[in-house]
């Protein structure tokens, strides 16, 4: 290329080389790694981030980042003055979340194949340094992208595989409020509640089932784990298809009227089942079916053989299927109104009981841990 007269061109003869990944760089790529998973994160998530000073390094903690709590909200009253007048006015205040973060990067500590993300030991053992949970942010310094894993204390060091869901995008934060619920003070699990059978001719029980189910008291149904989820045609359609099992839907029959009750509480085992990936225009879909447990529910199997007597009992797990879909922006790094145009969808897909066996409801997945199995069809805890 020839060069204007009166015009330089300083670099133009030297040479373009790839960035160094040796131990003699580690320093300056660990810096940048930092800058820009905390930039991705804020961005996704709508965040705010403080910096870990190098005098905390041995702590491990690089990053604290926080940021609104997608669904868990209360109304407080505020009152302010206009005048003599004083004005009492109902603001909503979001929850906050707040996050330890540790930020590694370079093929020592994870690496992504096959829609596959793998943390390594050393990673997990970086992290058990202190007594809190730990979100891992890794950087994939040759894709350029950022991928998480929360990682509780109680964690066995070991190498850890997760699915394509924790590559950091949008739909991050809803992840994340996930992982980090914990009980509250609707209890967890089945305990305590006892199941009647509806009774009566199958019309009538299935007409009364199907009032309660589109009543407006099962429209906003809270989950701690993943927030408001909707009751819709779908799970109808789906547990009183004609192919299913008579005792399969009769189970669900009668379930319907405490699904309030249990969808409020916080499950005993949660676990991602499904996952499903596209792209349409200019938007990137995910979808998640979530499989759910609550242990220690009874229902009741007939009259009580004394005038007196107890009904008898028979113990139960509870099981249910939730579908989350998400849509976001493909190109949501570069958007300036990222927040409007990120979707979230949960609805209702089964719910039923079935006989808990040998105390424990059977062996269907590990508990609660945010693990991924390295499969297209995935069995993992969340």
């Amino acid at each position: 290329m020839s060069i204007p007269k009166g015009q330089y061109r300083l670099l133009a003869t030297k040479p373009i080389t790839a960035p160094l990944q040796t131990v003699l760089e580690n320093s300056v790529n660990g810096g940048d790694a930092e800058t820009f998973a905390a930039a991705r994160f804020i961005t996704a998530c709508r965040g705010e981030v403080s910096w870990g000073s190098r005098a905390m390094d041995n702590c491990k903690i690089d990053l604290l980042i926080n940021f609104e709590h997608p669904w868990m909200e209360q109304a407080k009253e505020k009152s302010y003055k206009r005048g003599e007048e004083t004005i009492k006015k109902m603001v909503i205040e979001k929850e906050k979340i707040l996050i330890l973060v540790q930020v590694k990067s370079g093929s020592s500590y994870g690496e992504y194949t096959n829609d596959c993300l793998r943390i390594k030991k050393l990673a997990i053992e970086a992290c058990h340094r202190t007594s809190h949970s730990i979100c891992i942010l890794w950087v994939d310094r040759d894709g350029n992208d950022v991928f998480w894993a929360y990682i509780h204390p109680r964690l066995k060091p070991s190498d850890k595989f997760y699915g394509r869901h924790h590559c950091l995008t949008p739909a991050t934060r809803f992840d994340l409020a996930r992982c980090m619920a914990v009980p509250n003070a609707s209890g967890s699990g089945a305990k305590g509640l006892i199941i009647s059978k509806i009774t009566g001719e199958p019309k009538c029980r299935r007409k009364r089932a199907r009032s309660v189910y589109k009543s407006g008291a099962l429209k906003a149904v809270i989950t701690p784990t993943l927030g408001p989820v909707q009751l819709t045609r779908l799970a109808w359609k789906h547990m009183f298809r004609a192919g299913r099992s008579v005792i399969y839907k009769e189970r669900s029959l009668s379930l319907i009227p405490y699904l309030t009750t249990i969808l409020s509480r916080f499950p005993d085992d949660q676990a991602i089942i499904a996952s499903e990936y596209w792209e349409s225009g200019n938007y990137q879909y995910r979808s998640i079916e979530h499989l759910l447990k609550y242990r220690g529910g009874q229902v009741v199997l007939g009259k009580p053989t004394k005038p007196m007597g107890c009904p008898k009992l028979n113990n139960v797990v509870v099981v249910i299927r939730l579908i989350e879909e998400i849509r976001f922006p493909k190109m949501w790094a570069s958007k300036a109104m990222l927040s409007q145009e990120v979707m979230r969808r949960v609805v209702l897909r089964s719910a039923y009981y079935k006989p808990e066996r040998n105390g424990n409801g059977g062996s269907e997945g590990p508990r609660s841990s945010d693990k991924t199995l390295p499969k297209a069809t995935e069995a993992t805890v969340a």
